[in-house]
């Protein structure tokens, strides 16, 4: 039995022990980064419910395509499995909508920045959480753009709320809350991959990498208009989210090992995609250089609770 474990939460594979497990054991490969992962779920769980005995509420942040979704519906199950309530709060439904976001330099709206949410109701329902145990959510549709008419009543129940989002972190929610009422979480993509020579993958790439596959899968996006959008995505991230990072109390790595050899099946046809006239021509070439080194895995193997789920089809 090959052990593709350490004990360390940042990993220590290249691209060739990568690709020599992927070929050999692709099976126990993908079963062992996933519980993996599992293990750095349960350990958040044991710190909440050994440490901070008066935490009712758990922020998650994270840069985008970090994997918080899936994170805080696993910490959900994870605590219930402990006899916990846990709800999940989406910081996206507190959107303004209604042509009320700032507006940046460019003219365009600030889709990134914390004040394209509604801080004073983000607050409100915190305070609630913390006092009464309970409070009412807005419901944002995507589709239109605009707050729905219908709230969502959460209550604790003597349990926790994990509240995610890209702003999570920000002591404009934080600082309203006594700090034994809240933990903080920071997850995302910890490292970049590397072969003999160096790094071929940095983190950011492969978090490129899951949000184009992503678009591509549940949004229909085509890979000019997420690699259009991601200057800005990355620019807001250096802006509303790394400040912060560092306040955390606790910061999870979501790189999943084996996850290039799964991602390249869709990510090398829409890079090829890429026309040479294309101002992301040569990014996308790099990228696609890359991830044409990985040997395959079938998706079939990925769990369906994996947090590779938010991003393949």
């Amino acid at each position: 039995m090959v052990n593709f474990m350490n004990s360390y939460n940042k990993f220590v594979f290249g691209l060739e022990q990568i690709n020599a497990a992927a070929a050999k054991y692709p099976a126990q490969f993908v079963h062992e980064m996933e519980k993996m992962y599992k293990q750095e779920v349960t350990f958040v769980v044991d710190y909440l419910l050994d440490h901070k005995r008066n935490c009712k509420i758990i922020m998650l942040a994270g840069p985008s395509s970090s994997g918080k979704t899936t994170t805080a519906y696993l910490l959900k199950k994870e605590l219930i499995s402990r006899g916990k309530n846990a709800v999940i709060i989406s910081l996206d439904d507190f959107y303004l909508g209604g042509g009320k976001y700032p507006i940046s330099e460019d003219g365009t709206c600030n889709f990134e920045a914390v004040e394209a949410l509604d801080v004073d109701l983000v607050n409100k329902c915190l305070l609630d959480l913390f006092k009464y145990g309970y409070c009412d959510v807005p419901q944002f549709d995507f589709k239109v753009r605009a707050r729905s008419d219908e709230k969502r009543h959460v209550e604790l129940n003597n349990g926790f709320a994990i509240v995610e989002g890209i702003h999570a972190l920000n002591p404009i929610f934080t600082n309203t809350i006594a700090k034994e009422g809240l933990v903080k979480l920071y997850i995302s993509v910890k490292q970049g991959i590397k072969d003999y020579s160096g790094e071929i993958l940095s983190r950011n790439d492969i978090r490129l990498i899951r949000r184009l596959v992503r678009d591509y899968n549940h949004r229909s996006t085509q890979p000019e208009e997420t690699f259009s959008m991601w200057a800005s995505v990355s620019r807001g991230e250096t802006l509303y989210i790394y400040p912060f990072k560092k306040t955390s109390d606790l910061t999870i790595n979501s790189l999943h090992l084996y996850e290039m050899c799964v991602l390249s099946q869709t990510a090398i046809p829409l890079l090829h995609n890429i026309s040479e006239d294309s101002i992301f021509f040569r990014f996308s070439r790099r990228l696609l250089s890359a991830m044409e080194r990985f040997y395959p895995i079938q998706e079939d193997l990925v769990p369906q609770d994996s947090l590779l789920r938010e991003f393949i089809s």
